[in-house]
Order: C-alpha cells, then sequence, then structure tokens
C-alpha cells in the first residue's frame, strides 16, 4: 500500500501565558496580608496563650516542627481512606441486613466527614498556619537583643509582611510559602500534643 499527497508537518504556536502585572501582584501582596492579619489579630484575641505557645514551639523548635508539618499532611490522605474503607465496610453490612436508612445515614456521615476533614486541612495551611508562623517570626525579629515585645499585633504584621515579600520572589516564593506553612502546622501539633501530655496549666 502506498500513500499519495505530500506530508506536512505544521507546529501549532502557543501564545505566552501573560504574566501577572505589578498592579496585579501588588493587589494579591495587600489582599495576603489583609486577610493573615485579620486571621491571626483574631487568634491573638481568642486564643492568645495558645498562639504564644505555638509561636514559641516555631521558633525554639523549627526542625521538629517541620517534620510533624510533614506527617500531618502526608497524615490527611490516610485519614481520608480510613474514612473511606470505613464507610464502604458500614455501607455493606447494613446493605446485606437490608437496612436502608442505616446506609443512607452512614454515606452521608461519611461524606459531611471527608469534607471537614478536607476542609479543615485547607483552612489550617491557607490561614491559620501562615499567621502562626508570620507572628512567631516577627515576635522573634523585634524581640532580639533582649528587647521586649511592644505590640503581639505590630509582631503579627512585621512577620506577615516579611513572609510576603520573600513570597514574590521568583522561583523560590511557593516553596517559601509552602515550607512557612508546614512549619506553622507542625508547630500547631506539636504544641498540641506536649500540651495535652503534660496537661492544661493554670
Amino acid at each position: 500500500a502506498t500513500i499519495s499527497g505530500e506530508i506536512r508537518h505544521e507546529i501549532k504556536e502557543v501564545p505566552p501565558v501573560p504574566r501577572p502585572s505589578v498592579g496585579q501582584r501588588l493587589g494579591r501582596f495587600i489582599r495576603w496580608i489583609v486577610v493573615l492579619f485579620l486571621v491571626g489579630a483574631t487568634l491573638l484575641w481568642l486564643v492568645p496563650d495558645k498562639m504564644k505557645g505555638v509561636g514559641d514551639t516555631v521558633t525554639g523548635r523549627p526542625l521538629a516542627s517541620l517534620g510533624w508539618g510533614l506527617v500531618a499532611l502526608l497524615g490527611f490522605p490516610v485519614a481520608m481512606i480510613l474514612v473511606l474503607v470505613l464507610t464502604l465496610a458500614l455501607t455493606m453490612a447494613f446493605g446485606l441486613m437490608t437496612l436502608n436508612k442505616a446506609v443512607a445515614l452512614v454515606l452521608v456521615l461519611g461524606g459531611v466527614t471527608g469534607i471537614l476533614l478536607a476542609a479543615k486541612l485547607w483552612i489550617a495551611v491557607s490561614y491559620l498556619a501562615p499567621a502562626v508562623a508570620a507572628f512567631a517570626g516577627g515576635r522573634w525579629l523585634l524581640t532580639r537583643g533582649e528587647k521586649t515585645e511592644k505590640s503581639r499585633y505590630l509582631s503579627l504584621l512585621v512577620g506577615l509582611i516579611l513572609i510576603a515579600l520573600l513570597g514574590m520572589v521568583p522561583i523560590v516564593g511557593a516553596p517559601i510559602h509552602w515550607l512557612v506553612s508546614l512549619i506553622g502546622l507542625g508547630a500547631g501539633a506539636l504544641w498540641s500534643v506536649r500540651y495535652r501530655s503534660r496537661g492544661p496549666q493554670s
């Protein structure tokens, strides 16, 4: 068999992805600081002792906090798989017993549990952990040389501005944000475990 005609090889041109303008980057910069400042300020107002404790864990044990952050992040898919397996097992068991209402209830509870776990992780990684890490970093900068902390809210703002500026650096910006989130997430988990192990303090 032969192929008649000519063969043409055309390379389709892909238009370059437009880079965000300076105004757009500045807008994201300001929005990120404002949102995280509101989150951190709320935590400082509602749970100041816990915020300080987690912040001290960030500065005192950064590597351990990073390790715990990785464990917490990797533990999320494990928890989702356990929820799925338990939901399927109970659904099959109740289905064999023809308990249709129980099957529906298990499916609803399993779905709600999965959604709550995903929402909790997203909120922690996107908002809570960066706010805690920023507060710890700003507090560490402003209290160097045995200086007294003038305002916890100022420490939070300074830390957020520093992280935002580092996040705007090309190539390394995204990894820095992830690193900050993991350290803040791990510090919260580590502080909670240590706090519960020694019991509430008066």
